[in-house]
């Protein structure tokens, strides 16, 4: 009998002795990071799908936006980017686009990298205006360059495009966030991925449908997704031109869109994946209000709570610079010159009452530090 148990025991070890590493290990997560663009913290509560989600789950926080030397959706996303305030050119200087023949040769002509799926044309511009009018002596495009060295796979898609005088802009600024220091990420698709549709800002929409194909098809070949819905940028800077009745219309249609598509998105992802859903800068109508703090979603379990960050030390409140260093935490990874912190999360059952009332307060303080400054 003793025999038997000693050769059951042994024949156990063994089995323990084969089985592979990993098998004991938690399977590694992705991260999909979703830019949704100018909207405050009671849009995110109006699509039906994140309303639901955050009764039950999610850590909520307000985010600074301050670039350096200025507050602009470029600066910040490129901050998000650098893990420090960061400086870029204008718009049209940003300039992703999917790789092609003609463009690869101009992309290589300029920089003397190889390209990559989708490379921003203009990278140069704004790698030397950081250097020459930066203050804080940041690296643009930190977050992909640590990814890719760690043989992390980076995919981008949508655009937040406009039309001006019958003439597209190109605006790709998610881009600033996970490209490599070239200004290079591994693939994605951030042309051909809009529609005509004259009942939405400019003409122009998301085509949902093909963001959403694209969306799994990417997220099996990729470790960090980064997607930008745009709409809701064209929605804000197409303000002016609507009524009160046509912007509501117009918004409900839109939230519409992305309450499918983030539905299908919480259905793919696996148990370990992140998701982000980030407001990189507040409305024009929040920032002119002095509402200058944009909304950050992270879902990574099932508890809810409020973000913090040790750059702010304020429960609920972190910077532009904080959300790349986190990104990489999922990963177990840091780089040295990213000065932001990795996000830590506070449980709170009335997270998202909580935070508005604290947001408030803030906003009432500076409208008073600004009488103050104005009077004396």
């Amino acid at each position: 009998m003793r025999k038997r148990i000693i050769s059951l025991l042994l024949l156990i070890m063994i089995c323990i002795g084969v089985i592979p590493n990993y098998s004991f290990a938690a399977e590694e997560g992705k991260v999909i990071y979703i830019s949704m663009n100018r909207a405050n913290i009671k849009d995110l509560q109006r699509i039906p799908v994140l309303k639901e989600k955050l009764s039950k789950s999610g850590y909520i926080g307000l985010m600074n936006t301050r670039g350096d030397q200025g507050n602009d959706d470029a600066r910040s996303y490129a901050s998000i980017g650098a893990g420090c305030r960061a400086n870029v050119v204008n718009d049209e200087a940003i300039s992703f686009e999917n790789l092609n023949d003609e463009n690869s040769k101009i992309y290589k002509a300029s920089t003397g990298e190889n390209p990559k799926g989708i490379n921003n044309l203009g990278i140069n511009k704004s790698i030397n205006n950081n250097i020459e009018s930066g203050s804080y002596g940041s690296t643009l495009g930190l977050l992909g360059k640590t990814l890719s060295d760690n043989n992390k796979s980076v995919a981008l898609l949508g655009n937040s495009d406009i039309v001006e005088n019958n003439q597209l802009k190109k605006i790709r600024n998610t881009g600033l966030i996970c490209m490599d220091t070239s200004g290079r990420v591994d693939s994605g698709n951030v042309d051909n991925i809009t529609v005509k549709d004259l009942n939405m800002p400019y003409g122009l929409r998301t085509d949902y449908e093909k963001l959403t194909a694209e969306t799994k098809t990417y997220y099996k070949s990729s470790d960090a997704l980064f997607v930008e819905l745009g709409d809701t940028y064209r929605l804000d800077e197409y303000k002016l031109n609507l009524n009160e009745n046509t912007y509501n219309k117009t918004r409900k249609q839109i939230y519409s869109y992305i309450n499918t598509y983030l539905k299908e998105v919480f259905n793919m992802i696996g148990e370990n994946d992140v998701v982000y859903i980030v407001s990189e800068s507040p409305s024009t109508l929040d920032y002119n209000n002095k509402r200058r703090l944009a909304p950050v979603i992270k879902f990574s379990d099932n508890k809810k709570g409020l973000l913090e960050s040790a750059t702010t030390r304020r429960d609920g409140i972190i910077a532009n610079l904080d959300l790349g260093v986190d990104i990489l935490s999922e990963f177990g990874l840091k780089n040295k010159a990213m000065i932001g912190r990795t996000l830590n999360n506070i449980e709170k059952d009335d997270n998202i009452n909580y935070l508005s009332s604290q947001y408030e307060k803030i906003v009432s303080i500076n409208n008073i530090r600004a009488t103050v400054v104005n009077t004396s």
